[in-house]
């Protein structure tokens, strides 16, 4: 039989921690047995998917050899402020309900359906800005954004049947925000790498395999991506203390793009 003891550790606000889980063989250990794990957070506010650090899987095997009867887990979680706001949780729980994207067709579906929604949002003096189908709304504070972010949901909803992506929904800070802006201007004192990184917060990573036009869109991604170290850049950043965890989970997301050595 094997088992773990009940386990709780935060991530913390930033950097990276490691998590290790001792799993416990009972009963007759004389022989060599396998176990499959998965790791599944629970709690009020538990990791997800998102917060697993680059290649580090969610899942696994563990072999125990005649006589051992404890064997460890160790995976690396992203600390950050932002994504297990319960809010954001709440209202982005569950499969989500979105626009396709990707053609004129598509875009011209947008502007047809969430022009309601926009002007809902301007009869609540809610600042905002809207790319396609994406919404970026402004506030003076987090509980304000909070706010915000309720109405527009139950606008969403009510209206369209539509629903926010939980991975695509945030609140950030305003500094957060300028440094993924394309109107970001260089810092003083600026080195090459924070260049190329700022750079790289710029691109767009995004893939929309029902486009027309799908292969073509995927080469001039991985043509962009080429142009950066993504490996390195990603490894530089997780030697930090503390890491930027919107710069990481960028490389991380951009990762899944680049070419299979063989």
């Amino acid at each position: 039989m094997f088992s773990i003891a009940d386990f709780s550790q935060e991530e913390g606000n930033s950097g990276t921690k490691l998590f290790t889980v001792t799993v416990t063989r009972d009963g007759e250990t004389g022989g060599t047995n396998t176990v499959t794990w998965t790791a599944t957070p629970s709690g009020d506010f538990p990791v997800d998917g998102d917060d697993f650090v680059s290649f580090q899987p969610q899942t696994g095997t563990l072999t125990f050899e005649a006589e051992e009867t404890a064997k460890d887990i160790t995976f690396a979680v992203l600390g950050d402020t932002d994504p297990e706001d319960p809010l954001v949780k709440d209202i982005a729980a569950g499969p989500s309900y979105g626009l396709p994207v990707g053609g004129p067709a598509a875009r011209l579906l947008s502007e047809l359906l969430l022009n309601r929604v926009d002007r809902l949002l301007v009869g609540q003096k809610i600042q905002f800005r809207r790319f396609v189908d994406d919404y970026v709304i402004f506030a003076n504070s987090r509980e304000e954004a909070q706010s915000a972010l309720i109405r527009l949901t139950q606008f969403l909803l009510t209206n369209e049947g539509l629903s926010l992506q939980k991975a695509k929904t945030r609140i950030m800070s305003s500094s957060e925000f300028l440094a993924t802006s394309d109107l970001a201007e260089a810092p003083e004192g600026e080195t090459p790498e924070d260049a190329k990184a700022r750079t790289f917060r710029r691109l767009r990573i995004h893939y929309d395999p029902y486009s027309p036009t799908r292969e073509e869109d995927y080469e001039a991604l991985v043509a962009e991506l080429n142009r950066f170290d993504i490996v390195g850049m990603l490894g530089r950043e997780l030697a930090k203390s503390p890491i930027d965890e919107g710069l990481t989970r960028r490389l991380v997301a951009a990762v899944r793009h680049l070419p299979v050595a063989t």
